[in-house]
C-alpha cells in the first residue's frame, strides 16, 4: 500500500494516471481536516488463466480455413 498527499485536482489526476500506468489500484481518495490523500494498492492482481485446449485450437484453425474458402 502507498499513501500520497496532494494539494489540488491537477496534482491528484497526475498522481492517479501515473499510478494506473504502473498497475496500481486506487483504494481510497480522502479529504480530511489534515489534508487530501490517495491510497493505492501496489500489488498487481494475479489472474490465473489456462491455455486453450487442443480441441479449441483445432476448431479455431478449422473455422479460419472454412472462412478462407
Amino acid at each position: 500500500m502507498r499513501k500520497v498527499v496532494y494539494t489540488n485536482s491537477d496534482e491528484r489526476e497526475a498522481i492517479i494516471n501515473s499510478a494506473v500506468s504502473r498497475g496500481e489500484y486506487l483504494i481510497e481518495d480522502a479529504i480530511t481536516s489534515e489534508g487530501k490523500y490517495l491510497i493505492f494498492d501496489t500489488k498487481t492482481l494475479q489472474i490465473k488463466s489456462q491455455p486453450p485446449s487442443i480441441e479449441n485450437r483445432l476448431k479455431a484453425v478449422e473455422d479460419a480455413l472454412l472462412n478462407m474458402l
